[in-house]
């Protein structure tokens, strides 16, 4: 392929999980590859949000360890207490060894011979870029700009302000008390992190139930650990304003039937879901386009209405996973060389076993449909729950805590979904996830021999308690 300076084959637009990957597979295919990137270096998920926030969540937990239980275990301690300064510092040192102090990318690139653009990419026309004042020009792109905040219409909110996961990153000291408005995964471990240090939470949920991606029992289970930490669930809730209170802020909602109900807190923190990252990108230019959202409209090969522009991660519509952007990314960096050799064919994203988790106290984790799915569907199940507190290995662990809920074909015995809330949910979950990828029989699962005692057990528990 002919190059010159500032022409490329390929230019990649985000630098995060599924930006890399991209750029990654496009160069060891050949091609002339230029990465973009307007923020931090490998983008949100290193940088303030899935490490750092497991950092801080570990912190928590470690406290909890020590402050609520030790008893139970024949130890006692004198007073224990924290710093949440030097929790901070440790998030941040463990983010500097994720990233290598934020030139982890720039690194690998320069091995992999991929060029590096740091400032805002934007579309001049169908083939060119203008960064920071110059133009780039390629055959070919991939956005991978991922995700920004969805920023409810509530009165008062955005002239009172409010903070979200990044500005936490940031706190130098912890509100006495917080309003999280969104009752998703974020708002969850959020929730879980600061009452775990003291802090007055209120999460409210515009659906009927938090985590509603969830298995509604799982969801209700999780709901009930919340609260038992001392966090207060509203849902069924439409946040209505947020007014001044003296230096707090007074927080208006509707809850249910229960009209304008108020709370008084230190701080707010949105987390009501995400939109795609491209209104900055001008991609009209490109002649790209989106719907009366804003969203993109992709094919299931990642390509936009643009044949030579392709997608891939959080913007592209489907799982706001690290995982799934991963796999996003490769598929886009091979569609994308494809299209330039003129090959007809593609790959195509297959989010069918996706496994996920929300590293709450305790974890939940999931794969598959859920057993509502699966009645709307107008399938035919079996449902397999097992207790995790049945488990030998639990009873010694002191927290017997959990369930394991299994969703089978009620004809075909194969794995529909998979739903578990208790310790190291996050692990187990990959078991199911693993049977319904190769697709067998749930059978395979009840009659492997797992480890005793070992939480494994509750997997084949379930796989044996059909109903």
């Amino acid at each position: 392929m002919k190059r010159g300076k500032n022409k490329f084959d390929v230019i990649v637009i985000g630098s995060g999980s599924a930006g890399f990957s991209a750029a990654e597979t496009a160069q060891a295919r050949g091609a002339k590859v230029l990465v973009i990137e307007s923020g931090d270096w490998g983008g949100e998920c290193p940088n303030s949000a899935c490490i750092p926030t497991k950092a801080l969540l570990k912190s928590a937990k470690r406290y909890r360890e020590v402050t609520k239980n030790l008893e139970d275990f024949g130890i006692s301690a004198g007073s224990v207490g924290f710093s949440f300064a030097n929790i901070m510092a440790e998030k941040n040192k463990i983010v500097d060894l994720i990233t290598s102090h934020g030139q982890k990318i720039p690194r690998l690139a320069k091995e992999f011979g991929i060029q590096t653009v740091k400032g805002k990419a934007v579309f001049l026309d169908q083939n060119t870029i203008v960064v920071e004042k110059k133009k780039y020009t390629a055959k070919a792109f991939v956005i991978a700009t991922g995700a920004i905040d969805f920023i409810p219409p509530i009165a008062g909110l955005t002239e009172l302000g409010f903070i979200s996961y990044k500005d936490i990153m940031k706190m130098k000291k912890l509100p006495k008390s917080i309003a999280i408005i969104g009752g998703g995964a974020v708002s969850c471990e959020f929730a879980t992190f600061f009452s775990t240090f003291g802090v007055k939470v209120h999460i409210l949920q515009l659906d009927p139930t938090i985590l509603i991606r969830e298995d509604v029992e799982i969801a209700n289970l999780a709901t009930h650990e919340l609260m038992k930490n001392g966090v207060e669930v509203y849902v069924d809730t439409k946040t209505l304003s947020v007014e001044k209170y003296g230096r707090r802020k007074r927080v208006t909602f509707d809850e249910g039937k229960h009209q304008r109900e108020h709370i008084i807190v230190d701080e707010v923190m949105v987390a009501a879901g995400k939109r795609a990252n491209v209104s900055e990108l001008k991609l009209e230019n490109a002649k790209v386009k989106v719907d009366d959202r804003g969203r993109l409209k992709v094919t299931e090969d990642l390509q936009t209405s643009a044949k030579h522009i392709f997608t891939a991660g959080d913007v592209s519509g489907g799982f706001l996973f690290t995982h799934t952007a991963r796999t996003e990314g490769a598929i886009a960096g091979n569609n994308v060389v494809n299209f330039l050799e003129k090959q007809k064919s593609r790959l195509k994203r297959d989010m069918r076993v996706v496994p996920r988790v929300t590293f709450t106290n305790p974890e939940v984790a999931s794969v598959g449909i859920t057993s509502d799915t699966a009645g709307m569907l107008k399938k035919e199940v079996l449902i397999g729950r097992f207790p995790i507190g049945a488990l030998g290995r639990a009873v010694t662990e002191r927290d017997r805590r959990g369930l394991v809920k299994i969703i089978v074909d009620k004809k075909t015995r194969k794995i529909l979904g998979g739903h578990i809330i208790g310790e190291r949910a996050g692990e187990l979950i990959h078991e199911i996830a693993f049977a319904m990828e190769v697709d067998c029989r749930v059978d395979v699962l009840a009659n492997m021999i797992h480890a005793y005692p070992s939480y494994s057990e509750a997997i084949a528990g379930a796989a044996s308690s059909l109903e």
